[in-house]
């Protein structure tokens, strides 16, 4: 049994306990029965040699599916995950207060990294900070930075700052220094945020403002608009 007790396991089937305290299981019971988490945070594999969790060692592999149980060549489910009453306001309120909490600074020295973008430009109705943008060339954020700014009543608080090639040169062995790694798309993500910041800072302002990480918390832009439109 990998993940956990046997003894656990076989709490949580006689007690119908879906979530018993674990990371995740998978495994056989003394009494030869394979058993798989309701989560499937651990693969079970088996075939008529036996079981594992790695498929490639076994000659005819079935996976088991999450929550299950299978015994003399049956699959039964085992555990369902709890369906607690949904309460739609309460996840929506507490992420207006940590946005609250979030952005309850002091916005002197302040200015704020701007792409015209959701996660920006909710930061920018908050502060009365001004606006910082950059990029290279045709570069859309910039359209959508003016675009955003107009939109907002906050045109005059835009501060544009078109970089050079020599500009992006100087600064990616810079950021490839700071964050420690050397591949593309790492130095691609942290670059923009390197040079608004050095911009801003040319201008006097040692605190910079940012949106980053709604994405990683909220999947996404599309997942939450998606998500908001379920009853």
């Amino acid at each position: 049994m990998y993940g956990a007790s046997e003894a656990t396991v076989r709490d949580a089937l006689d007690n119908d306990d879906p979530l018993p305290g674990t990371y995740g299981f998978a495994g056989e019971l003394p009494d030869g029965s394979l058993v798989r988490d309701v989560l499937g945070r651990e693969l079970c594999y088996d075939d008529d040699g036996g079981w594992s969790r790695d498929p490639g060692v076994l000659s005819d592999p079935t996976l088991l599916d999450a929550g299950h149980v299978r015994s003399d060549g049956e699959a039964r489910r085992a555990w369902r995950l709890p369906d607690p009453p949904v309460d739609a306001e309460r996840p929506v309120e507490r992420v207006r207060g940590a946005l609250d909490a979030a952005l309850a600074v002091d916005d002197d020295d302040l200015a704020v990294a701007f792409s015209g973008g959701l996660d920006s430009a909710l930061v920018a109705t908050e502060l009365d900070a001004p606006l910082y943008a950059v990029g290279y060339g045709d570069c859309a954020d910039i359209d959508a930075a003016r675009e955003s700014a107009a939109a907002m009543g906050r045109t005059d608080d835009l501060r544009v700052h078109d970089v050079t090639l020599d500009e992006i040169e100087e600064a990616v062995p810079e950021v490839a220094r700071a964050i420690g790694r050397t591949n593309a798309m790492d130095v691609q993500i942290a670059l923009p945020l390197y040079l608004v910041a050095q911009r801003a800072a040319r201008d006097g302002f040692d605190r910079l403002a940012l949106g980053q990480g709604a994405d990683e918390l909220f999947g996404g832009v599309r997942q939450g608009r998606e998500g908001a439109r379920r009853p």
